[in-house]
C-alpha cells in the first residue's frame, strides 16, 4: 500500500535504482568485449550495448518522485521556489561537485587522457569552457563537452532541466493529466527548433546538434521519460491504494525486454555517426516506447506483492539503492581507471570496489552534506533523504 503523504518512502523503488545503475555499469563494461567474434558473441554484445536503458529508469523515477511529492504543494512564491531548488541542489550537487573538482585537479597530471579528459589538442580556452560547463551543469547542451569530467554526469544536465521545469509542468497538468502529451510535444518541438537554429550559427561546441545528440542526451529529447513518471504519480494519487492486477510487474519486465530486443534489431549494423552510438530508430524506441514499460513495472512494484518487490525492499538493496547515485557517478572515469591501473582490469573486482566506495561516499559525503544543507536553510519542503 502507498502512503499518500509527501514523505512517503518506496523501498522497492529505492532498490530499483541499484538495478538501473548496474545495467549502466554492464553497458559500459561489456563482458562480451574481447572475445573472438562469432554470431552468439555479437548478439550478446549487441544486447549489452543497449543496457543504457538504466538511465531511462532513472529518468522515469525522477518524474514520478517529483510529481508524487510536489504536485499538491506548489506555491507560486519566491520563498517556495527557493526551498524547492535548495532541496534539489542539496540532493545532487555536493557529491557531484567534489568528484568533478577532484577529476579536474587530477587531469593535468595524468599520463592517460581518455575521451572524458583533456588531450594534447585542448586549448586553454577549451579547458576553461569545459570546467565552467561542468560546474554549471550545462555541458550536455554541447556534444563535444558531453563526457568531459565525470563522464556519466552528462545526465545531471537533463535532470536539472527537469527540476527547473517541473513546478510549471505540474501546475499545468495536475487537474488534466492528458496535458502531459502536449507538454511532451512542446518540449520535443522546442528541441528540434533549437537544433535547426543551431545549424544557422557556429556556437561553440555544436550547441544542440545534431538531432540524434539532442534526442539521446538532452532534456528535450528525453522528456517523455519524465512525463511518464509524472503520469504514473498523478494516476496513483487519483486511483488510490488499490492493488495491481496479478502479473503487472512481469508484464512491465517483458515489455522492457521486448523494447530491448527491438532496439538491438534497429541498431544492428549501425555505423556510428558523429560519435553517437545509437540509430534514430533505436532512440525512438528508447525515448518514446520503453518508458511505458517502466511505467507498468513501477506500478507493479508499488502495488503488487511479488518476490521481486520483496527482494528490492530488503536492507541490502536499500543501501545499494541509496548509494546508487554515487555508484553511477564513479563507476566510469577516474575511479575505474585508478582501479584498473592499480589492481587490474577484472570487471567483477571493479564492480565490488565501486559498490564499497559508493556506500562510503553515501554515508560520509552525500547524506551528511544533504542533511547539513537542508538544516542550514531550514527547508520546510525536505524530501526523505533516502529518496
Amino acid at each position: 500500500m502507498i502512503n499518500q503523504s509527501t514523505k512517503a518512502y518506496f523501498p522497492a523503488l529505492t532498490g530499483i535504482r541499484a538495478v538501473a545503475a548496474y545495467l549502466v555499469f554492464i553497458h559500459h563494461f561489456n563482458p562480451f568485449e574481447g572475445f573472438a567474434n562469432n554470431y552468439s558473441i555479437e548478439i550478446g554484445k549487441a544486447i549489452v550495448d543497449q543496457l543504457h536503458i538504466g538511465v531511462s529508469i532513472f529518468f522515469v523515477l525522477s518524474g514520478f518522485l517529483i510529481a508524487f511529492r510536489y504536485v499538491d504543494r506548489i506555491e507560486p512564491t519566491i520563498t517556495w521556489a527557493k526551498k524547492y531548488m535548495i532541496n534539489r541542489f542539496a540532493r545532487i550537487y555536493p557529491l557531484f561537485f567534489i568528484l568533478t573538482l577532484i577529476t579536474f585537479i587530477v587531469m593535468p597530471i595524468r599520463d592517460v587522457h581518455p575521451d572524458y579528459e583533456w588531450n594534447a589538442t585542448t586549448t586553454s580556452i577549451d579547458k576553461v569552457i569545459s570546467v565552467f560547463a561542468n560546474f554549471t551543469l550545462t555541458r550536455a547542451f554541447f556534444k563535444n563537452l558531453l563526457f568531459i569530467g565525470v563522464p556519466t554526469a552528462w545526465s545531471l544536465t537533463v535532470e536539472e532541466c527537469f527540476y527547473l521545469s517541473a513546478p510549471f509542468i505540474l501546475i499545468f497538468v495536475r487537474k488534466r493529466p492528458t496535458r502531459l502529451v502536449l507538454v511532451a510535444l512542446l518540449l520535443l518541438s522546442s528541441g528540434f527548433l533549437l537544433t535547426f537554429m543551431s545549424t544557422l550559427t557556429d556556437l561553440y561546441g555544436s550547441f544542440m546538434r545534431p538531432v540524434t545528440f539532442v534526442l539521446g542526451y538532452t532534456y528535450f529529447g528525453r522528456c517523455v521519460e519524465f512525463m511518464m513518471g509524472i503520469g504514473l504519480a498523478l494516476w496513483i494519487r487519483k486511483r488510490g491504494n488499490g492493488p495491481a492486477k496479478s502479473g503487472t510487474t512481469l508484464i512491465g519486465v517483458l515489455f522492457i525486454v521486448v523494447c530491448l530486443v527491438f532496439m538491438v534489431m534497429t541498431n544492428w549494423g549501425y555505423q556510428i555517426a558523429d560519435n553517437l552510438p545509437l540509430s534514430f530508430s533505436t532512440l525512438m524506441i528508447n525515448n518514446l516506447i520503453l518508458p511505458l514499460g517502466v511505467f507498468v513495472l513501477f506500478h507493479g512494484l508499488l502495488h503488487e506483492e511479488t518476490w521481486f518487490r520483496r527482494l528490492l525492499s530488503t536492507p541490502l538493496f536499500n543501501i545499494l539503492g541509496k548509494s546508487s547515485y554515487a555508484f553511477y557517478l564513479i563507476h566510469l572515469g577516474l575511479f575505474s581507471d585508478l582501479v584498473t591501473q592499480l589492481i587490474g582490469g577484472n570487471v567483477l573486482v571493479l564492480f565490488l570496489l565501486s559498490n564499497i566506495a559508493s556506500i562510503l561516499l553515501y554515508k560520509l559525503v552525500e547524506h551528511p552534506f544533504h542533511t547539513a544543507i537542508l538544516r542550514r536553510f531550514k527547508s520546510q519542503h525536505v524530501l526523505n533523504p533516502q529518496q
